[in-house]
């Protein structure tokens, strides 16, 4: 019995398949090669996109510091004359109107209505009850179970700008208020 006998690819000389019209293929690298250049191109796409991602982010970041910087201190002010005519109660809910349109991430509004009753409560005349129930900033379980209770006492059931201004502003308050007694 003969064996069927496989039919030879053409070779030319430099040792490379024929495929076709004409076209070779190097039979060892031919995938590979494409595949590395490839994958190195969209690499090097990738980290200058990174880069150029990195240094937007770094410019807005700056923007906003700078932004933050001008608005804060205008806020403190509000804060202090909005204090001349109100007692600390109203600072509070005041306070509270500020923070409760700010989304749960909105930093720089948070900040701000903190801020705000901050230092509208410094600037008040104080009332001894404001601090009553409030616990140590250390306590920071306690503290955050003590506003939220407060903000669903003031309607505002699991909202997370409301929590987040009670102890802000009110447990930084009641924290100094300790320190001086």
């Amino acid at each position: 019995m003969d064996t069927p006998r496989v039919p030879r690819p053409d070779i030319d000389r430099m040792g490379r398949m024929i495929i076709g019209d004409g076209e070779t293929m190097e039979s060892s690298t031919f995938p590979w090669k494409k595949v590395l250049m490839g994958f190195g191109v969209i690499s090097g796409l990738g980290l200058v996109a990174l880069m150029v991602v990195g240094l937007v982010l770094k410019r807005a970041a700056e923007d906003w510091l700078v932004n933050l910087e001008a608005d804060l201190p205008a806020l403190a002010e509000e804060g202090v004359r909005f204090a001349s005519e109100h007692d600390q109660s109203a600072c509070i809910d005041e306070g509270l109107k500020r923070a409760l349109p700010c989304a749960a991430l909105e930093m720089t509004c948070l900040m701000g209505a903190g801020l705000f009753g901050q230092s509208c409560l410094d600037a008040a005349t104080p009332d001894p009850t404001v601090c009553i129930g409030v616990p140590a900033q250390t306590a920071g379980l306690e503290l955050g179970e003590w506003a939220q209770q407060q903000c669903t006492e003031r309607g505002h059931q699991g909202n997370t700008a409301c929590v987040a201004f009670l102890t802000q502003a009110v447990g930084s308050y009641c924290a100094t208020q300790r320190a001086e007694e």
